[in-house]
């Protein structure tokens, strides 16, 4: 399941407050998914300040999930799947490069 179809699943009180604080569910999926893609290239730079700076960011967005009422797991598993869907955009995005895709 991808991050954006979890978003959907979960409870219309916590999507309400979402919708909320970053205007669309959506705009919340981009929001987390830009986070890892600046990450990601923090990392590649070896910008290891800006990449605790981001991290911070990520985990202030978990505690507001939580704060929405999901329990931490459900806040985690949301963001891990944002993360995961970045992965294997840049994993397509390798492959593709290389002509295997």
């Amino acid at each position: 399941m991808t991050g954006l179809q979890i978003l959907q699943t979960l409870p219309i009180s916590v999507q309400e407050q979402i919708i909320a604080k970053y205007s669309s569910l959506d705009a919340f999926y981009t929001s987390v998914l830009t986070l890892y893609r600046e990450d990601y290239t923090a990392h590649m730079k070896k910008d290891r300040s800006k990449q605790s700076e981001i991290q911070n960011q990520i985990w202030d967005i978990e505690e507001k999930l939580e704060s929405f009422g999901l329990d931490f797991m459900v806040a985690d598993e949301v963001i891990s799947e944002i993360r995961n869907d970045y992965t294997s955009i840049v994993a397509a995005n390798y492959l593709q490069k290389k002509g295997f895709l």
